[in-house]
């Protein structure tokens, strides 16, 4: 890979923009982009800077192996907070992939036993509770309960209740309650709704 498309990477993974690299280095965000499309290269004063920004070894830059110590700390550097949720990552090589790159709707994220809050751009089944919502571009599917907003672009399928607002680009079926908002393009069928229903509630 190309020292453009490494910088591209690193800068990606660490979650800067253009522009927030260029203020770092002291350059333009115009040359930062001039590095990535490769049509010029950085100067060689800013390496040293460059991969200390990144976490990384200048070697890394122009991927070169390097002959110390492994080092896997850029790797780690992904473009969300460190917090507690879990997410389900699909990624080619070390670009993690969103749904307009590949058809990841076809990937299934499982989790056996209960989680705190769930987010993947697959589809995601969960065979416990989730305590902190679950949002996901695919379907979710839920062998207990939601407590948390729950939001998916596909099905949303929950064995027992929904505490939260529920928004769905399918059909939602709960076969407990769901206190909140509750909103889907298809049907929703559930004991109870205790909150405002945008489409479709079929009362079971």
């Amino acid at each position: 890979m190309s020292i453009g498309k490494n910088i591209a990477c690193f800068r990606k993974g660490k979650g800067l923009t253009q522009a927030e690299l260029g203020d770092m280095l002291g350059v333009s965000n115009q040359a930062v982009s001039k590095w990535e499309a490769e049509m010029t290269m950085p100067d060689v004063m800013i390496l040293p800077t460059l991969a200390d920004v990144f976490g990384c070894y200048i070697d890394e830059l122009f991927s070169r192996e390097v002959k110390t110590d492994n080092r896997c700390d850029h790797y780690a550097e992904l473009p969300w907070n460190d917090d507690e949720v879990i997410r389900g990552v699909i990624c080619k090589g070390k670009k993690i992939l969103q749904v307009t790159d590949y058809p990841v709707e076809n990937i299934t994220f499982q989790i056996v036993g209960n989680a705190l809050s769930v987010s993947s751009e697959a589809n995601i089944i969960i065979n416990g509770d989730v305590t902190g919502g679950c949002v996901s571009e695919g379907n979710i599917s839920v062998g207990g309960n939601i407590t948390g907003e729950c939001v998916a672009q596909g099905n949303i399928e929950v064995e027992e209740w929904i505490m939260g607002e529920c928004t769905s680009g399918g059909n939602i079926i709960v076969g407990g309650n769901i206190t909140g908002e509750c909103t889907a393009r298809e049907n929703i069928s559930a004991a109870n709704i205790f909150g405002d229903v945008g489409e479709n509630f079929v009362q079971e």
